[in-house]
């Protein structure tokens, strides 16, 4: 068994998804914060590897690419693919309409 398209899902079912999409897209900047706040490479990591494995579900592939980018670097303790990821990260963030402070 398949899942349906989303042009044909019944309506009610298209209007859960939009409203998880929705709940998804207003806890970006919190995620966001969460990343930069994170007070070791764990919680980082947890922050970049959950937000990896939802943005895609969401259509959202490249900020989920970014996002496993940046995991992998915390993995690795390498600063400097960590800050490339973060920024690419950002960039998704913005060109996807989320304000950051």
């Amino acid at each position: 068994m398949s899942l349906p398209e989303p042009g044909e899902a019944p309506p009610s079912v298209q209007a859960a998804l939009e409203r998880l999409r929705e709940r998804f897209m207003a806890g970006l900047p919190q995620r966001w914060r969460d990343i930069q706040e994170a007070h070791d490479a764990a919680a980082q990591a947890a922050v970049l590897h959950q937000l990896a494995g939802v943005a895609g579900s969401f259509g959202l592939h490249a900020l989920g690419q970014a996002a496993r980018e940046g995991e992998h670097a915390v993995a690795a303790g390498d600063a400097v693919a960590l800050a490339q990821a973060l920024e690419r990260l950002r960039g998704c963030l913005v060109a996807a309409g989320i304000t950051l402070a």
